[in-house]
């Protein structure tokens, strides 16, 4: 079972009823979309880790308490409230899915032209070639 098969099924996989997928989907969009939350993130001094993220590689970690620098408090806490956990958590669990997200959406080091800012049908599409192929 590849890495993009096993992020899909954790996030399709609910916990008390609860979407993580669509959980993120509305977290990336009350960014402004995939390429808001990079720039954010890069004018945030993150600009070395989302690069490993857009590039051929290794992607790097990115942490809980980093993604509660550059976010949103409100957008954050929208976020936990809809997982059920604490910010603290739902900043964990950005932690650990944008990376992949972000990579599964790039090409050769830049964001992929179907990585607009309707991330659902980004991850549709990108759903689709992974499953089919």
């Amino acid at each position: 079972m590849g890495a993009f098969t096993s992020l899909l099924e954790s996030f399709v996989a609910k916990r008390k009823g609860i979407n993580y997928l669509s959980a993120v989907i509305k977290f990336v969009e009350t960014h402004g979309g995939v390429q808001e939350l990079v720039n954010s993130m890069s004018n945030n001094g993150l600009q070395t880790t989302v690069a490993s993220w857009l590039n051929e590689g290794d992607n790097l970690p990115i942490s809980a308490e980093q993604i509660i620098s550059f976010t949103d408090s409100d957008a954050l806490k929208s976020l936990a409230d809809k997982c059920g956990m604490d910010i603290s958590a739902a900043a964990g669990l950005l932690s650990r899915y944008l990376p992949v997200i972000i990579d599964s959406l790039s090409e050769q080091g830049k964001l992929s032209k179907s990585a607009t800012s309707d991330l659902l049908f980004s991850g549709q599409e990108l759903f689709k070639g992974k499953l089919s192929g």
